[in-house]
C-alpha cells in the first residue's frame, strides 16, 4: 500500500510524508512491536527516498509524558509533539530557508 501510494505521488508530483507509528509504551511486546514496524517504514522511506516521520518516544523533549495513563493512546502533549513534527518537516520541504520559524515553533 505504502509503495502505491509513494508512486502515485511521484507520478503527480506530490510531496510524500511518511509519519512512523507512535510507541506503545503498554507492554514490552506492543513497544517491540512499534520498534519493529518504525524500522521497517524508516528504512524503506530511506530506500524510495521518502520523507519520514519519527513518532517514537514516551516522553517530551521538555519531559511530558505523552501518553494517557492507559499507556496506548497519546495524550494533548502525544498530539502537541506529532503537530509540531509534521510542521516542521512541511517547513523544511516547503520552505528550508525559514529556519526562524523553526526555532519560534520549538518554543510554543
Amino acid at each position: 500500500l505504502i509503495h502505491n501510494v509513494s508512486d502515485y505521488c511521484k507520478e503527480k508530483n506530490i510531496q510524500f510524508i511518511l509519519a512512523g507509528p507512535a510507541s506503545r509504551p503498554n507492554t514490552l511486546l506492543e513497544n517491540y512491536l512499534t520498534d519493529t514496524l518504525h524500522n521497517i517504514s524508516s528504512n524503506y522511506a530511506v530506500r524510495n527516498k521518502i520523507h519520514f516521520i519519527s513518532c517514537l518516544g514516551k516522553f517530551s523533549e521538555n519531559g511530558e509524558y505523552l501518553f494517557f495513563k492507559n499507556g496506548i493512546h497519546v495524550n494533548e502533549a502525544g498530539h502537541r509533539r506529532i503537530a509540531e513534527k509534521i510542521i516542521i518537516k512541511l517547513i523544511e520541504i516547503f520552505s528550508p530557508e525559514e529556519t526562524q520559524t523553526l526555532t519560534f515553533i520549538k518554543n510554543i
